[in-house]
């Protein structure tokens, strides 16, 4: 199932302005030219991006944040931290044009983190610099490896650049297969997975040879097949319900649940099959190779967390882990540490 969130809109972007300051702005900073303070801003971007997630993914919010609420407290917060970082080039201003541009922005440019007002925007620092927030750097974009507690001034990554310790830029996608950053993929274009593909579109892969994003279906009860298309859009809450032996089917709305069992069922003879999704802020945590696996609550501040097996940390909290290692702590972006 194609479970990719964009909490890169969510927790790091805003905006495209090249505005820079020294030491960032405190929560009661108030832009000169339109009056708006940092904790309006921050507040209202927070709240549209929040409400962006829930329109472009049923149970967008349930699943990754558990609730409305706690989606908007914790992206404000995160907001304000990179607001107040040294040399950041964010501003009450720019943060405020991302949040009026979220109502207009197509589900497209959110799930792909190509709203135009909602770009990092230039900082201070050069290449090479430590970061926290991409506003921060001259390239605005600061390279977070994974399991480090800081990041790199980096330039924007390019098509075919490996993702395998660090993020994709916008508009790109990393390949699980490959590692390597690419284009959300088009009609036509091979996948692995539907999270390589376009938002609208989902991966269709036969028995053997490469899948290849296909339109996915947007109604219960169109007509599926696992196997030659279409599959049912994960990311409108559909699934291609399927019985024993068959690959064709028909699209049903998947289940959810906040504790216990998640993944696959099989139907039988006279039912199909179904897939059910963790909500309340929780991923569902599978051995290789698995079907089915177990909600797992993602960890808050402080908690242990694992990279590879889990739990993951609720964002905007990241997995720091020692070099080399899977295992670590859930840590807040801190940009006095880096």
């Amino acid at each position: 199932m194609r479970e990719a969130f964009a909490i890169a809109v969510l927790l790091l972007g805003c905006s495209s302005s090249t505005t820079t300051t020294t030491a960032g702005q405190d929560a009661a900073a108030t832009d000169v030219a339109t009056g708006i303070s940092a904790d309006q801003a921050c507040s209202d971007a927070a709240t549209a991006s929040c409400k962006k997630l829930d329109a472009c993914r049923v149970n967008g919010v349930a699943i990754r944040f558990g609730s409305m609420d706690t989606c908007v407290a914790r992206t404000k917060a995160n907001c304000l931290s990179g607001m107040g970082a040294a040399d950041t080039g964010r501003t009450p201003a720019n943060e405020e044009a991302c949040a009026v541009a979220y109502a207009s922005a197509t589900c497209t440019e959110y799930w792909e983190n190509t709203i135009a007002a909602c770009q990092a925007p230039v900082g201070k620092r050069a290449a090479g610099a430590p970061c926290t927030y991409s506003g921060q750097c001259q390239s605005a974009f600061c390279s977070m490896a994974t399991g480090a507690p800081c990041g790199t001034c980096a330039a924007q990554p390019t098509a075919g650049q490996s993702c395998a310790t660090t993020q994709c830029g916008s508009g790109q996608v990393c390949v699980k297969s490959t590692s390597l950053c690419q284009p959300y993929g088009a009609a036509g274009a091979a996948c692995d997975s539907s999270s390589d593909c376009q938002y609208g579109m989902a991966c269709v892969a036969p028995a053997s040879g490469a899948g290849t994003c296909q339109a996915a279906g947007q109604v219960i009860n169109l007509a599926c097949d696992r196997s030659a298309g279409p599959i049912c859009d994960p990311l409108l809450g559909l699934y291609c319900s399927f019985e024993p032996k068959a690959t064709a089917g028909k699209c049903i709305a998947e289940l959810t649940t906040t504790s216990g069992f998640c993944g696959f069922t099989a139907g039988t003879a006279t039912t199909g099959s179904t897939y059910t999704v963790c909500t309340g802020a929780s991923q569902c945590t599978m051995a290789a190779g698995a079907n089915t696996g177990t909600c797992v609550p993602n960890a808050l501040e402080g908690k242990a967390c694992d990279t590879t097996n889990g739990p993951a940390c609720l964002a905007p909290a990241r997995c720091v882990t020692p070099t080399g290692a899977t295992a670590g702590t859930c840590q807040l972006p801190d940009p006095t540490k880096c």
